[in-house]
């Protein structure tokens, strides 16, 4: 958990919120949505390709941190 808070994904998800058109969300708002189903219907199915390039780069990421170790070191003991 410690590892979904990297500078990388939350620089990559804020550029990629900036570039979603305004009026998309406004003319939701003026159906009558809310700010969650605005969230969950419009914002999500939309930044689907950049949440999944952050979780693919936080898992290699991680098992890169956790598999590191295993390969520098000769004995198990250590």
């Amino acid at each position: 958990l410690p590892g979904l808070g990297t500078a990388f994904g939350t620089f990559l998800l804020r550029q990629h919120f900036r570039t979603l058109p305004a009026s998309i969300l406004e003319s939701a708002e003026m159906d009558g949505a809310g700010h969650w189903r605005r969230l969950w219907q419009i914002v999500v199915p939309v930044s689907v390709p950049s949440i999944a390039t952050v979780a693919l780069v936080t898992i290699v990421t991680e098992w890169n941190d956790y598999i590191w170790p295993l390969i520098i070191t000769d004995r198990p003991e250590t």
